[in-house]
């Protein structure tokens, strides 16, 4: 939503494309952090003083891409650079490792997983607004939906279960814009079937 806080940058990529998914290289370049960010934010941010007093308090700070795109829609090349640069600058910034993604907009694929592993990440959270179980897939834990917006009570909520119509509400969401998803992938398909048989051999 709108008034979710996110936290995303860049420095250069020194990992490579191994497979399916991307190497890493824990050696980075000293680079002024500032320089390379993604561009506009579509939203206000947190400040490097924050991230960094969060981290100094045993809050886990995660990575959540580059540029916040839909990493299955991406190539490979560019999937690597929007595991590689959010977290090294992060990396940087608080200057220890990090080691968990959340997919933006929840989404990923098998090739997406296996590239988050390649890049050294330990587990990557999609959008489910359930809670995780010792039996979810380290790749695909689900998260809770947090707003700016929320307030304590609804926080307490959600964290101890007795979150009632609050995550109801953000699994309709999902879901939704699930279904709009398959319905744009299925008419992309059928486009470009259209297409192909057009460009097929004419029959006389």
């Amino acid at each position: 939503g709108s008034d979710e806080v996110k936290i995303d940058g860049k420095v250069h990529d020194h990992g490579h494309e191994h497979g399916p998914g991307c190497g890493h290289d824990h050696h980075h370049h000293d680079a002024p952090s500032h320089a390379h960010a993604a561009g506009t934010p579509l939203d206000r941010m947190l400040s490097w003083a924050q991230i960094r007093e969060l981290a100094a308090a045993n809050i886990e700070i995660g990575a959540h891409s580059h540029s916040h795109p839909e990493l299955d829609q991406l190539s490979g090349a560019a999937l690597c650079r929007e595991l590689g640069d959010s977290r090294a600058l992060l990396e940087e910034g608080i200057g220890a490792p990090v080691r968990t993604l959340a997919y933006p907009y929840g989404y990923s694929s098998k090739r997406v997983r296996l590239a988050a592993r390649a890049a050294g990440y330990r587990c990557a959270a999609a959008v489910r607004n359930v809670r995780a179980t010792p039996s979810d897939d380290l790749f695909m834990l689900p998260r809770l939906t947090i707003r700016r917006s929320t307030d304590q009570t609804a926080f307490a909520a959600v964290v101890t279960g007795s979150d009632g119509p609050v995550l109801r509400h953000d699994r309709l969401l999902t879901a939704g814009w699930a279904s709009v998803r398959r319905a744009r992938r299925a008419a992309k398909w059928i486009r470009g079937y259209a297409w192909a048989c057009e460009l097929g051999p004419s029959r006389g």
